[in-house]
């Protein structure tokens, strides 16, 4: 009788140890599976597209291939682009229903494209920044701010005829 209930014993010990083993292993893969996905997410940038509220141009940057005049270029330093739920105003331009896809690249290579020295704004060429493109009525918007450059949550920038325009958010 005692070597039938060590032998049952035995069995049910080795049932629970392996039952155990197969915790312990999902559990480490689980844990595994969380530090990748954390140190992912360390890696990439922390801010959303969260633009709602007024932004302002603090700062104008010209390009090579300026084509707007430095005095004209001047003259919007102060104008507000307005990003509301249902609506995306800038100067005359207005948009109701806008729709905005976005996309990320390295800083370098978006500047190379508008024509900007990479250093101008303090970040390295391999920072990834945030493009948005703004639809109006299910086509792109072809207007100042039909592409909108997300630098990081305080910076947003737009190039328009050669001319880098620099916003900063109002806080109010």
């Amino acid at each position: 009788m005692q070597r039938e209930l060590r032998e049952e014993f035995t069995e049910e010990a080795i049932r629970m140890n392996n039952v155990l083993k197969r915790c312990v292993k999902a559990h480490t893969l689980l844990w595994g599976a969380f530090g990748c996905a954390l140190l992912l997410s360390a890696c990439a940038p922390t801010y959303g597209p969260e633009l709602r509220g007024e932004w302002k141009i603090t700062n104008i940057h010209t390009t090579a291939n300026s084509q707007l005049s430095s005095s004209r270029a001047i003259e919007w330093l102060g104008y507000s682009a307005y990003f509301e739920e249902r609506r995306i105003r800038f100067s005359k331009y207005d948009c109701r229903e806008p729709g905005m896809t976005t996309d990320w690249q390295q800083w370098g290579r978006v500047a190379n494209r508008i024509g900007m020295n990479p250093d101008i704004f303090g970040l390295r060429t391999d920072t990834p920044v945030q493009l948005i493109y703004i639809e109006c009525s299910g086509d792109d918007w072809f207007t100042p701010g039909g592409e909108l450059i997300r630098l990081d949550d305080e910076r947003l920038i737009m190039a328009y005829q050669g001319v880098v325009f620099e916003f900063r958010q109002e806080r109010r």
